[in-house]
């Protein structure tokens, strides 16, 4: 008996240990029907910072919304609170597209997205790192249905991430727009406000861009200023094209002048965002 447990002891000791429990690279999948939704890590803690992306799968023919929505629909929210380890988490936004719906134009996304976010930690990881997220968001087909899910995602330092789940948030990554430095791009030459007996309108004029490609344009404006979707205004932009919403929130020019807006354009493989002030 002896030397039966001598090497049944050997044999043990010489097989590789489990994983941890707790040892994760994504959450479960949170199914709700239409979508379902969960965390993705896109690397291990490094330096006090850790790479995850939101990963929502939807069905055919349903949509959810951009941090924008447009004329309808529901932003996302996110609350961090139930974290242990999480300073501050930065989410970023790929380009959408627009939707014709029963109640206007909406702003968002089909299929699938992946939210990038960037999350600072409280301090370096030595330990695994608890991560969890509230989320608040909507789907919509016929009907819109509110979203309301708890994440958690338990990430162990020492854990190897899958690389399918880094290279699905580098993609959508690469999709959010970036700042309009570029001097042969499309940008914003000018947005101003003006009176029509309707109401109040945002004139855009966009320079630099393309004459034959198709440019979207899409306008935040500042709290308590609701700028709709644009359109586009053929043969009025000059050397440029020019882009017109009408405007809620604001009794008149005075109210929106010298306000910044945020414009993103979208234009082929060109994905730009600029923040100016309304003349």
């Amino acid at each position: 008996m002896k030397p039966f447990l001598a090497l049944l002891s050997a044999v043990l000791i010489s097989l590789p240990l489990p994983p941890r429990a707790s040892a994760q690279d994504a959450s479960g999948w949170v199914d709700h029907g239409h979508s379902r939704v969960r965390l993705i890590a896109g690397g291990a803690p490094e330096a006090g910072v850790v790479d995850l992306g939101i990963q929502i799968d939807l069905e055919p023919g349903w949509k959810t919304y951009w941090r924008t929505p447009g004329d309808s629909g529901i932003p996302p929210s996110f609350d961090w609170s139930r974290s242990a380890d999480v300073a501050a988490a930065d989410v970023a936004w790929p380009a959408p597209v627009r939707f014709d719906d029963p109640f206007g134009q909406s702003i968002g996304y089909r299929d699938e997205v992946v939210l990038p976010v960037r999350v600072k930690l409280s301090e370096p990881a030595t330990e695994p790192v608890r991560i969890a997220l509230d989320l608040h968001y909507a789907v919509c087909s016929d009907i819109c249905v509110p979203v309301r899910t708890a994440l958690d995602l338990e990430l162990d330092p020492e854990t190897p991430v899958k690389a399918d789940q880094a290279a699905a948030i580098a993609r959508y990554a690469a999709l959010v727009p970036q700042p309009a430095t570029r001097a042969d791009g499309p940008r914003v030459a000018a947005a101003r406000a003006e009176a029509r007996d309707d109401g109040l309108e945002l004139v855009i004029d966009i320079a630099g861009s393309t004459p034959a490609a198709a440019t979207e344009v899409l306008v935040e404006g500042p709290p308590g200023v609701y700028v709709g979707m644009t359109r586009e205004a053929p043969g009025e932009g000059g050397d440029g094209k020019r882009f017109t919403a009408r405007v809620d929130g604001a009794d008149g020019r005075d109210d929106l002048r010298g306000k910044q807006v945020t414009v993103t354009i979208l234009e082929g493989e060109i994905r730009l965002e600029q923040v100016v002030t309304v003349q």
